[in-house]
């Protein structure tokens, strides 16, 4: 897969990610599932913020990458067909104590319309009692850096 997103995508707030749409995700009309955009999203934030030191394992080495979905909201726009890539991309909007408020969209790779759109809120808890857990300043800041302004 390639990393090459076109200049058309530099404006805008947040990051692009470039996701692969598997044939296992398609439907029976050959179009992308509804209940696998929001795993699109979980892709891309994970091979964006991975090489930065973020690690979604059990062995506790990144705490702030244990959040919880507290609410998702998607709208579909234009349905995704076939396989092959799609741009994702997400941004901030807001960072709270523990919550996490993420708007995205999804596009095609080379061209500026949404396939859909949406944001999701998520809680930073404790992995053993599920209670909600400050977010670290390191990843405060890495979180305050995709901030839609």
């Amino acid at each position: 897969m390639s990393d090459d997103i076109t200049d058309d995508f530099s404006a805008g707030p947040g990051v692009v990610v470039p996701v692969e749409i598997y044939l296992d995700e398609l439907d029976l009309f050959g179009m992308m599932h509804y209940t696998r955009y929001l795993g699109l999203l979980d892709r891309a934030w994970i091979r964006h913020w991975t090489p930065r030191g973020y690690h979604w394992d059990t062995t506790g080495r990144s705490p702030d990458t244990f959040a919880l979905p507290r609410q998702a909201s998607i709208t579909y726009e234009r349905p995704i067909e076939g396989h092959g890539t799609v741009a994702v991309r997400f941004w901030s909007e807001s960072v709270g104590r523990s919550s996490l408020v993420t708007g995205f969209r999804i596009t095609p790779v080379h061209q500026g319309w949404a396939y859909a759109s949406g944001r999701r809120t998520s809680i930073k808890v404790d992995p053993a009692t599920r209670r909600p857990l400050p977010w670290s300043d390191a990843a405060r800041s890495d979180l305050e850096s995709i901030r839609q302004r």
